[in-house]
């Protein structure tokens, strides 16, 4: 099929490329460039303390240093079990330093699903924090030997924590961050190169069950690039911008859409621990922030506080919406309150957060993903024909490439022959493309539940579901949620003479199953739940009534 090569570089900003040769290094030369580069520059504001660029490098190289003292060894795992705190950042390019690699591990997850994640990487090494819910699930893999050593930072160390700290008992499997730090020496570190594994992050893929992505350095790497050749409306003048860190930085979304894109230019990047939307106001006001990225629970808080329309908005430049869809009239009508433009958006763990975004100029649609960033081709093919590429306005799979799309998952052979496709990752989106080159996302070929940004896999509720005794089968679907964008909702059908249970009793029966993100906020039992003709449930049949349903309610 003759196409036209790469149609969509037309609409791509001023100065953009599509082939562009970008400047690809390792993620520790990324910082210690903007170490020497920004060295007086404040780099992060977190509580009481404010650290610039060349500090905060020195305190990289220490910890680099003293881990490797420590005995961490090039390909070693290095669990990063944090909340957003300098800790992280200090942390994560520290442990890529001393040449080990970043396992990123989610304070959302229930304590099984943090051991099986663990368990998946074979990472025996975990970096948390002595506040009282990661130590209790630190603590209890110390006590049954899922991980050889707890490294635990002090959160007073960067002002005094607002939240309760426990208190952690004597164990030779416990080591404080600052005994590994008091461990530096002139001892060299390995080199690291482009091709190394950077990071393990975790992701459903395109099917719910964890798997860990292979990130490289050159990935990571890309993908921030990517960003800055695709240009903004607004200059970025380096070392001036201020950045809000609102978003969970163990989260790909994060680590690469602020605190990596921030710090190859020398921003300085406001680091919250929590959403708490009269901080992001006063950030905005006060502290002059030019950036923020977020997603679209956060987006329509704003959109809905009550000094709304009363706020100063001028020194914010560089707004994205992020994580999930953003409904049309919401961006419409944040764009009017915020006075410039929203960004939006796609990509994926797997593509490290990057992929496709809406250029300037480009009206707003319902469903529009934008056009392929610099350096990524993306494809839409038939999945019931044998893969062969759709003409324009015809619907198929997004398929991926670029150098920001990840190595394959760890250690799963398997899983990455079917997520291939001569050279193009396979999305598991339905998407179509215009004769413009845009593109559109239209569905899911997999039942994926997108909730406050996060990814909620099906297939994991309804097997913590079917543990609970009565359940004879299971179907869980994603439902409209004001807040979150969506959420879950579990059908269930019993077995004989089981007695029925309410909503908050399977919360409670799964609260330490699943994270709270996937906990379901709505339960309905059904005397049968609808099947193939070989016997397989459909989730898609409910999918369908709940749409009709909502539709209804709506043209009413």
């Amino acid at each position: 099929m003759n196409k036209p090569e790469k149609i969509w570089e037309k609409n791509f900003p001023q100065g953009a490329k599509w082939n562009e040769k970008f400047n690809i290094t390792s993620l520790c030369e990324l910082m210690d460039e903007s170490a020497k580069k920004f060295k007086d520059k404040p780099v992060f504001e977190y509580r009481e303390t404010k650290i610039t660029y060349g500090d905060f490098g020195n305190m990289v190289q220490k910890l680099a240093q003293g881990l490797v003292n420590h005995g961490i060894k090039k390909g070693d795992k290095i669990a990063l079990y944090l909340p957003n705190t300098i800790f992280h950042p200090l942390a994560f390019f520290a442990v890529l330093k001393a040449g080990a690699i970043v396992v990123h591990l989610s304070p959302l997850d229930a304590i099984n699903e943090l051991r099986q994640k663990l368990k998946i990487v074979d990472c025996r090494k975990i970096i948390s924090i002595n506040q009282e819910v990661f130590c209790k699930n630190t603590f209890a893999f110390v006590d049954d030997k899922s991980i050889d050593e707890l490294i635990l930072c002090d959160d007073n160390f960067w002002g005094k924590s607002p939240l309760n700290l426990s208190n952690y008992p004597g164990n030779n499997a416990v080591t404080m961050i600052d005994e590994i730090m008091a461990k530096a020496s002139d001892v060299s570190l390995p080199m690291v190169s482009v091709d190394d594994t950077a990071l393990l992050q975790f992701t459903g893929g395109t099917t719910g069950y964890p798997k860990a992505a292979i990130l490289t350095h050159s990935n990571l790497s890309t993908a921030v690039n990517q960003s800055r050749n695709f240009t903004e409306p607004y200059e970025v003048r380096q070392g001036t911008e201020t950045a809000i860190c609102v978003l969970p930085l163990f989260h790909i979304y994060a680590l690469v859409g602020v605190l990596l894109r921030h710090v190859i230019d020398g921003s300085r990047i406001l680091i919250k621990e929590r959403f708490d939307m009269d901080e992001i106001i006063y950030d905005i006001e006060h502290n002059k922030a030019s950036a923020l990225a977020s997603v679209p629970t956060m987006w329509f808080a704003l959109l809905h506080h009550p000094r709304a329309k009363e706020i100063d908005f001028s020194a914010l430049k560089f707004c994205v919406s992020g994580g999930a869809p953003l409904p049309f009239e919401v961006h419409n009508n944040i764009e009017k309150l915020i006075g410039t433009m929203l960004g939006v958006g796609w990509g994926m763990t797997e593509t490290c957060a990057s992929g496709t975004r809406v250029p300037v100029g480009q009206k707003i649609r319902p469903r529009i993903i934008g056009i392929p960033i610099p350096e990524v081709d993306i494809k839409i093919l038939d999945f019931d024909n044998d893969y062969k590429e759709v003409a324009f306005g015809q619907s198929g799979e997004i398929a991926i490439k670029g150098g920001n799309v990840f190595a394959g998952y760890y250690n799963d052979p398997s899983a990455n022959q079917e997520a291939f496709k001569d050279g193009y990752f396979l999305t598991g989106d339905i998407g179509i493309c215009d004769e413009n080159g845009v593109f559109e996302i239209i569905d899911r070929r997999k039942n994926m539940i997108i909730s406050g940004g996060f990814n909620v896999y099906p297939v994991n509720i309804e097997n913590a579901i079917y543990q609970r005794d009565g359940v004879a089968e299971c179907i869980v679907i994603g439902i409209p949620d004001e807040y979150r964008g969506q959420s879950a909702k579990a059908f269930v059908k019993l077995k004989p003479n089981a007695e029925k249970f309410t909503l908050d009793e399977l919360k409670e029966f799964l609260g330490d199953k699943l994270g709270r993100h996937e906990i379901p906020t709505a339960l309905e039992f059904r005397d049968d739940l609808p099947k193939s003709a070989a016997g397989k449930l459909l989730a898609r049949v409910l999918i369908d009534e709940e749409n009709a349903k909502n539709a209804s309610l709506t043209s009413a």
